[in-house]
């Protein structure tokens, strides 16, 4: 069997057409701050794309599957985060998009995450995942957003250690969510799986104006040690 590792993330970048024209709105390629990427779209999410236009600005959710075997990475877009803008880029040395275009839009009301501390709970780890979460929220500006809640018993002393996720209906998982037998190293994706924080992009083109620029500084040398 072929393990996998599997994060979710946010993904953000500009619309450049479709990846596959044998089978339409299945790929999609991506100028991101890592370069150009294909990246395969759920099956679920394919109606609402069919009229995206090349330069709009996308904020989405993807799925990176990382083949334990070979490191193989195979990304799937799962949601779409915020609305497609339109961002013309026919400038290598465009200007990014408004600051708060990049932000992912957070439910105003808080989300309560409640935190099993019972006798099962805490000897499996639950306060070191408590503090794990706690650092999660206040190295990514979440506090005020997102509020951690310990209570005694949770009545799954046999899934310890166990959490429970509140939503608010205008969250991006509403409802209810429960996670059984925590690990601290699950910490981090579950939270970002809830709470996405976009990750900012640089200028498409930057590595392109980098390279230019070294180029013309080994031209101005050799022209320099041809003239001494």
């Amino acid at each position: 069997m072929n393990k996998q590792h599997k994060l979710i993330k946010p993904l953000t970048g500009h619309f450049l057409g479709w990846g596959d024209d044998s089978t339409p709105h299945r790929y999609i390629k991506l100028a991101t701050s890592s370069g150009e990427q294909t990246v395969k779209v759920a099956k679920s999410l394919r109606p609402q794309i069919q009229d995206w236009q090349p330069g709009m600005w996308l904020t989405l959710l993807s799925q990176e599957r990382t083949s334990l075997a070979t490191g193989e990475k195979k990304i799937k877009i799962k949601q779409l985060l915020i609305l497609p803008s339109i961002y013309p880029f026919d400038r290598i040395d465009r200007e990014l998009p408004p600051t708060d275009e990049c932000k992912v839009s957070m439910p105003v009301e808080p989300t309560k995450i409640r935190i099993c501390q019972g006798s099962s709970c805490r000897r499996s780890g639950s306060e070191k995942i408590c503090r794990s979460m706690q650092a999660y929220l206040e190295n990514n500006n979440l506090t005020e957003k997102v509020k951690i809640e310990t209570v005694k018993c949770l009545h799954q002393c046999k899934a310890a250690p166990h959490a429970i996720f509140c939503s608010p209906s205008n969250a991006i998982l509403p409802g209810k969510t429960h996670y059984r037998q925590l690990q601290t190293s699950q910490v981090q994706v579950m939270l970002a799986k809830h709470f996405p924080v976009a990750a900012s992009p640089v200028p498409i083109g930057s590595n392109l104006i980098e390279k230019i620029s070294n180029y013309l500084s080994q031209q101005r040398i050799s022209i320099s040690n041809n003239l001494s």
